[in-house]
């Protein structure tokens, strides 16, 4: 929230580099150059996904101008669609160079919203955070970023966003696209203030929430900081060397496998070609069982920094011989109370195939430090049966909710057919969790995919342990 104008201004020039390759065309003014170079990356990185000539192009306004709304996810604030969205910027392309910029934080447009547009939030905004209007800052609550960029277009148009009617494409970033662009431009010193890849996050949020005042800076000059940085990164971007163009797409295509940039477009063709990519951040179905863990940081500052999420997902039967699945979700706060961390407050949703039953679950909350335990919530999104739970942990302790399941007809039926797949999907903009697998199938297993470590073998069930930081199919056959 705090680098609005630094992500624009100083990532503008290879941001759509890191989602697709708009710095090789404002560099070469070559479509046909900057493609090549493009396809020899995605042949190496991705080879199943299809051409991007449709995409870049338009993004960048090859063609014809371009008006792109920018989201800037601040994801050690997550929400479900990759963080909270903090500030904004409206971008015009022509010929790939932006030609009009406006950056600013999202609360003078919610601020500014006309009285005439109400629209009731979600449930858990309503109860943990007694909201009573939904604005465009909180739109992003769908897992699923085709709706919640949909949903941004709407409330931006209905609370009298600039431009509103020329934006064709939506593009969120997390904060690690910054962080990435720092390792091509090596550190810059600001103001005596030294940032790097590793340091620009923090020193920023620092510089601007509590060493203003210790420089005696008037707090209305307190980003003044950022346009400076933004010039200096802006500057060194656009004399990168051709030789650092693959690297740079490469990274770029990580961001985007592990959903830290997203993109939306409103012509349904490029749309589709998005989905292709898999760069639009989509729901995606489960094979046929699936799973998505997601967090809604609610009025807890940037405590996700200081949280380390871990999951154990268990399949087997129970006394009766029908099949059960378990998903225990565990937060572990590492952090303590400061200017950007507090009690960790979630709303956690789990979602699984829109068949499965919920049976019951643990560790519901009612409130901050209340041991009266909480409800969970249930209800059906984008296909998926989302079943939720509030959540509050204290610096220094941890605590877990479960959630048991009857399996989908689909998933029971795999199961009779002795070979079952799940689809682990990672939340947007989450970094990493850490993930257990246990599925006890009774008899000896076959071929697993990933495979277990030898000490499992033989023992009658699928046990996996790794850190997520992308979406992982997992398939075992008996």
């Amino acid at each position: 929230m705090k680098k609005k104008s630094l992500f624009i201004a100083l990532g503008l020039a290879v941001i759509v580099g890191a989602t697709g390759a708009g710095s090789l065309w404002a560099v070469t003014h070559s479509s046909v150059f900057a493609a090549r170079i493009i396809d020899s990356v995605i042949e190496k990185t991705n080879p199943s996904a299809l051409p991007v000539g449709g995409v870049v192009p338009r993004v960048l306004g090859i063609d014809h101008p371009n008006t792109v709304l920018f989201l800037f996810l601040n994801n050690t604030e997550l929400r479900p669609g990759g963080g909270f969205i903090g500030s904004y910027g409206l971008v015009t392309f022509d010929h790939g160079v932006p030609t009009k910029m406006k950056i600013e934080g999202t609360e003078k447009i919610d601020d500014a919203a006309p009285g005439s547009f109400e629209v009731a939030p979600p449930q858990a905004l309503q109860t943990y955070l007694q909201s009573t209007r939904w604005f465009f800052r909180d739109s992003n609550w769908s897992p699923d970023f085709v709706t919640d960029a949909q949903r941004a277009l709407q409330f931006y148009a209905a609370e009298g966003g600039a431009q509103a009617a020329d934006v064709h494409t939506v593009v969120a970033i997390t904060p690690e696209v910054l962080q990435t662009l720092m390792k091509y431009t090596g550190p810059i010193t600001i103001d005596d203030v030294t940032f790097t890849s590793d340091t620009i996050s923090d020193l920023l949020e620092y510089s601007v929430e509590v060493d203003f005042t210790h420089k005696q800076i008037p707090t209305e000059k307190r980003k003044e900081i950022l346009g400076k940085l933004a010039g200096v990164l802006a500057q060194r971007m656009a004399v990168i060397s051709p030789t650092s163009w693959g690297a740079l797409l490469q990274d770029g295509f990580e961001l985007i496998k592990n959903r830290h940039v997203m993109i939306y477009d409103i012509d349904p063709a490029v749309q589709r070609s998005l989905d292709a990519l898999q760069w639009s951040g989509r729901m995606l179905p489960g094979t046929p069982d699936k799973l998505q863990i997601v967090d809604a940081n609610l009025a807890a500052l940037k405590t996700d920094r200081v949280i380390d999420r871990s999951a154990v997902v268990s399949l087997a039967q129970n006394k009766t011989g029908a099949w059960e699945e378990s998903v225990a979700v565990t937060y572990k706060h590492t952090g303590s109370f400061d200017y950007r961390t507090t009690r960790y407050r979630t709303y956690l949703r789990v979602f699984v195939p829109g068949n499965a039953t919920f049976l019951g679950g643990d560790g519901a909350m009612s409130g901050d430090k209340i041991t009266k335990p909480g409800e969970f919530g249930q209800e059906h999104e984008d296909g998926f049966l989302s079943v939720g739970a509030f959540v509050s942990v204290e610096p220094g302790t941890s605590h877990t909710v479960t959630f048991r399941f009857t399996p989908a007809p689909e998933v029971l039926q795999a199961i009779a057919a002795h070979h079952y797949r799940l689809f682990v999907q990672k939340q947007l903009g989450l970094p990493q969790f850490d993930l257990t697998i246990h599925d006890d199938f009774g008899t000896t297993l076959g071929q697993a995919t990933p495979p277990e470590a030898p000490a499992h073998f033989g023992d009658g069930a699928y046990d996996w342990q790794g850190t997520l930081k992308t979406d992982q199919n997992f398939s075992v056959q008996w």
